[in-house]
């Protein structure tokens, strides 16, 4: 493995214990095969490669440990460690009954896959064609409805009506959970909108008071007062953006969630 060893690079030192000698600094500077550098073997350069491993390892590390044991291994400079740990156990429960509840319908569901099978496909198609054509045949009808919607209304009541009790609750029963689920979903994306918008409103107003005392220390006059203005008009500029982001998310633009309910 080794190809050259250059002696003169040797700096030679006794011991004061033993007397034995030791080699320092560029005392190991071999060349490996390949290499066009070569490499200083030394404690220091060791130490610095194992620093570095080590390191590297620390985020696998603390991905294994289980979270309740994740605020014993953490520094205390992670004052947000246990805002963090609160959240996740909360999202983690509301993740799990979510997932219990939706598993209640499905089983329901299945039963009556194997009740009714022919009554079961019809049913799914119902739900696929509600879905393409906007209406929900499990409700009165509409008077927003467009005359074609209205034909198309009166062909799905009927295949509604022909479904068993079961089917038809079963209907209504997986439109509602959708319908909550798509409820859920849209009320996160806005509270972190508004997160976004007030970070990004922060943000502004910590850049116009930096604008503002920087023209303060450097300019006078006249060329002050443009300074200030500028500063004040590109800050109200970005709290307008951020507002309008903001303000937007009420006016969402997606789709009714009755009328997505069942989309495949």
């Amino acid at each position: 493995m080794l190809d050259r060893v250059n002696p003169q690079s040797v700096d030679v030192e006794l011991a004061p214990a033993t007397g034995e000698p030791i080699m320092q600094g560029m005392a190991s500077r071999y060349r490996l095969i390949g290499r066009r550098e070569p490499i200083e073997l030394s404690v220091r350069n060791a130490k610095r490669h194992l620093t570095g491993r080590l390191a590297d390892l620390k985020p696998s590390m603390l991905g294994a440990l289980p979270l309740s044991y994740l605020r014993d291994f953490a520094p205390q400079s992670m004052t947000a460690l246990n805002a963090y740990i609160d959240e996740k156990r909360a999202m983690d429960a509301d993740r799990n009954e979510m997932h219990t509840r939706y598993d209640a319908i499905a089983q329901r569901w299945l039963k009556l896959r194997w009740t009714d099978r022919k009554a079961e496909q019809r049913m799914a198609d119902l739900m696929h064609a509600a879905t393409l054509e906007g209406v929900d045949p499990s409700q009165p009808m509409k008077d927003s409805y467009t005359p074609e919607q209205k034909a198309v209304y009166n062909r799905l009541r009927m295949q509604y009506q022909s479904l068993p009790e079961g089917h038809r609750a079963m209907f209504g029963e997986a439109r509602d959970a959708y319908k909550q689920q798509i409820s859920s979903l849209e009320s996160v994306i806005e509270e972190n909108i508004r997160k976004s918008a007030e970070y990004a409103k922060k943000r502004a107003r910590r850049d116009r008071d930096a604008d503002i005392q920087r023209a303060k220390d450097e300019l006078a006059g006249e060329e002050l007062a443009e300074a200030l203005e500028a500063a004040e008009k590109r800050y109200n500029g970005r709290v307008a953006s951020a507002e309008k982001g903001g303000i937007s998310v009420g006016r969402s633009t997606t789709p009714s969630a009755t009328t997505t309910a069942f989309a495949r």
